[in-house]
């Protein structure tokens, strides 16, 4: 996957076969096969002025949020994303209700 501010393009290299395999780890992952077919394919969008991709465009920074200060609208009795959630009650024996009456 690569990206700009206004494209995303994917890139795949490989074999649908199972038996097509790569001599090695190091020339069939990603930065040694499909990162130069991306790297090329950018080369000629930018190349192409038509197309209307700014090479020099950058990302816009995001607003900074304090993270535990957001509140998403949560449907009422859902747990809150910053809140602790509450330890599941250990299960009974099936012969007893709870441990209480060993200490009467």
């Amino acid at each position: 996957m690569g990206c700009i501010p206004t494209l995303v393009t994917a890139c795949w290299v490989g074999g649908e076969e199972r038996d097509i395999h790569f001599n090695s780890t190091a020339n069939g992952q990603g930065a040694a096969t499909a990162l130069p077919v991306w790297a090329v394919y950018m080369k000629r969008v930018f190349a192409d002025r038509s197309l209307g991709y700014d090479p020099e465009q950058e990302f816009e920074k995001p607003e900074l949020r304090d993270s535990l200060a957001f509140e998403p609208n949560l449907p009422e009795g859902e747990p809150q994303p910053n809140e602790p959630k509450p330890a599941p009650k250990p299960a009974a024996p099936a012969n007893r209700t709870s441990g209480e009456e060993l200490f009467e």
